[in-house]
């Protein structure tokens, strides 16, 4: 394959997530910080979908994750990361525009009507609040990608794989990323 056939990989340079960012700018202005965080950190979706405001203090961001947390006797695992200035400040900004008493930093992930007749969802109403943030989560990317070269791309978590690749690229031990994204071994 080219180097630019995104329908060949699953997986995003550099270059391609910066016009990916810009893409989504452009077509989704309310995903943009969203996906800025997820393609600069390598957060998971459901740690996105789980942000509160007050897991972000000056310039830092506290991630929470279940995953590989009961292999050490825990309920769940933080990991506090430091954001990139840009980043940082858009999420500063956006903080103080939400309503005083919003629970989730992301409220857009809240709205989802099960209530229609789409068989995708039928039975499903007892799903958790966080599996129907992150419900609406994966509507809102598919939207978002939709007719574009980044249709092919599974999701969030090839975000997370990009930005892990990079890391790769630029000479990062496996500690180094474990310790970034919260990995408990190189296969998660």
């Amino acid at each position: 394959y080219e180097r630019g056939d995104l329908l060949a990989r699953w997986l995003l340079d550099l270059d391609e997530i910066n016009k990916f960012i810009e893409m989504t700018g452009e077509q989704m202005p309310e995903m943009l910080l969203p996906m800025q965080l997820v393609c600069s950190t390598g957060m998971r979706r459901i740690q996105l979908v789980r942000l509160k405001p007050n897991d972000y203090v000056k310039g830092r961001l506290t991630i929470t994750s279940k995953k590989g947390a009961r292999e050490k006797g825990l309920s769940e695992i933080s990991l506090t990361i430091e954001l990139r200035d840009s980043v940082a400040k858009a999420l500063r900004e956006h903080i103080k525009g939400l309503p005083k008493r919003s629970k989730i930093m992301f409220p857009i992930f809240d709205e989802f009507d099960y209530t229609r007749g789409n068989e995708r969802w039928k039975g499903k109403s007892k799903r958790t609040v966080e599996q129907r943030r992150g419900d609406k989560a994966d509507r809102l990317f598919q939207k978002l990608v939709r007719g574009t070269d980044f249709e092919r791309l599974d999701g969030y978590h090839a975000l997370r794989h990009s930005f892990i690749s990079i890391l790769v690229a630029q000479g990062k031990t496996w500690d180094q990323i474990a310790a970034f994204v919260g990995h408990l071994d190189q296969k998660t």
